[in-house]
């Protein structure tokens, strides 16, 4: 394998984290839509907590889940569920 070649898919795993590192930090961003949320929608603050308090359970099972597939099929697999 060259070392264009080597350092071109180098940039291209780096791209990709800061992609996925950008996507799941939106959902910490969830603080700044509750009030918003709750004006549109009518609910209660607890209804809305609920709902960020789905999300966060859903990636630590996805992730969880991922992990026991990555060791049964490999990584290339998993990221291709995941695309």
């Amino acid at each position: 394998m060259s070392n264009e070649n080597l350092m071109s898919k180098r940039w291209a795993i780096a791209a990709a984290g800061i992609v996925i590192m950008t996507l799941l930090g939106t959902v910490y961003a969830w603080s700044v839509f509750v009030k918003p949320v709750m004006a549109a929608t009518g609910w209660e603050k607890t209804a809305v907590a609920t709902t960020f308090m789905i999300i966060i359970g859903m990636i630590g099972l996805s992730a969880a889940f991922g992990g026991i597939l990555v060791d049964k099929k490999g990584p290339k697999f998993v990221c291709t569920l995941g695309v």
